[in-house]
């Protein structure tokens, strides 16, 4: 990562589909790699209220499908 953001700040995602609907909702990707020991991708987003809000829209919409 570039350093500018501390890590704390950053938020890891590792759902292909939470992926999607963040960049699908203009959240841009920060950084992107793999877990050194899972083998999983992930991409790397800026935390922020807006952040926090959507991943809590994602949460209420997938309990609502079930």
């Amino acid at each position: 990562m570039k350093g500018t953001i501390a890590k704390n700040k950053v938020f890891y995602c590792y759902s292909p589909n939470v992926q999607k609907f963040l960049v699908a909702n203009d959240f841009k990707v920060i950084d992107c790699g793999v877990h050194s020991i899972t083998k999983k991708a992930y991409l790397c987003f800026e935390k922020s209220e807006e952040l926090d809000s959507y991943l809590q829209s994602w949460r209420n919409r997938k309990h609502a499908v079930c």
